[in-house]
């Protein structure tokens, strides 16, 4: 059976977000999410969706869900941008 590998579904992923965003705006984003995923764990007790579901939190599954979004998200921004610096440092290279 054929599967995709999942880092090529991330590439794949980072490369959409770049062609859809320049990487100010991506950086913008970055700290944004970080800071939802802060407020979450500060507002939930819990690092992780997850680690809320199990410790019992008053959490509904709407949240959960934007929670986990949220770090999927940035997972995928954080990919784009260190994509971008790659493609940054490698056209430097070509340039000399």
């Amino acid at each position: 059976m054929y599967r995709r590998a999942t880092d090529s579904l991330a590439l794949e992923q980072a490369r959409r977000i770049l062609d859809e965003t320049d990487t100010d705006t991506l950086s913008t984003r970055v700290v944004e999410m970080r800071e939802e995923l802060r407020a979450y764990a500060d507002q939930y007790g819990a690092n992780s969706p997850d680690e809320a579901v199990r410790a019992h939190a008053d959490i509904d599954t709407g949240t959960l869900t934007e929670w986990r979004t949220t770090r999927r998200n940035l997972a995928f921004a954080e990919v784009a941008l260190a994509l971008s610096a790659v493609d940054d440092a490698t056209g430097a290279v070509e340039a000399l």
